[in-house]
């Protein structure tokens, strides 16, 4: 969620998100350095989508990484967190941006990678996991195959029963 200002208010501004009857809960997983989150994104999400990182104390490696792979933005995902600000990150999920990135990741605690993640294709979230690391993960049930989605499942560990 966006703030926006209007004269003397304050009102929120919401981005792209899954709509609630295309949300499937995979469950909380706990994800100490984000590898297993990281592997299901790029082993079951299309290349052609966009990973949102959203973070306020990313790693300065994480940061560089980030920073010099990310694009203009696509679409903006609804914000994780309103205070304190935080990076934001557009990186296209091209097999040598994610290689890194695990890579990368392996060697921090998840608050140092990001804080929240969504990956998105054009103007359609595809997955989402604000609080990552430690928190819920969700899937767009019509925008994911149920291969990709068992995929994903598997990775994380997760039971199909959620």
């Amino acid at each position: 969620m966006r703030l926006r200002r209007r004269g003397r208010h304050v009102e929120a501004v919401r981005g792209i998100e899954i709509a609630a009857k295309d949300r499937l809960p995979l469950g909380h997983v706990l994800d100490p350095n984000l590898s297993r989150l990281l592997r299901a994104i790029e082993e079951a999400v299309p290349e052609t989508a966009v990973l949102y990182v959203e973070g306020t104390t990313i790693a300065p490696e994480i940061e560089r990484l980030l920073d010099r792979s990310s694009v203009s933005p696509l679409a903006v995902p609804t914000a994780g967190t309103i205070y304190p600000a935080s990076a934001k990150f557009h990186m296209p999920l091209r097999k040598d941006n994610m290689l890194q990135l695990r890579a990368l990741a392996q060697r921090h605690p998840f608050p140092e990678v990001c804080d929240h993640i969504v990956v998105y294709e054009g103007d359609t979230v595809l997955l989402d996991a604000y609080d990552a690391g430690d928190g819920e993960v969700h899937v767009n049930r019509s925008a994911l195959s149920s291969d990709r989605i068992a995929r994903i499942r598997e990775i994380l560990g997760v039971r199909a029963d959620n």
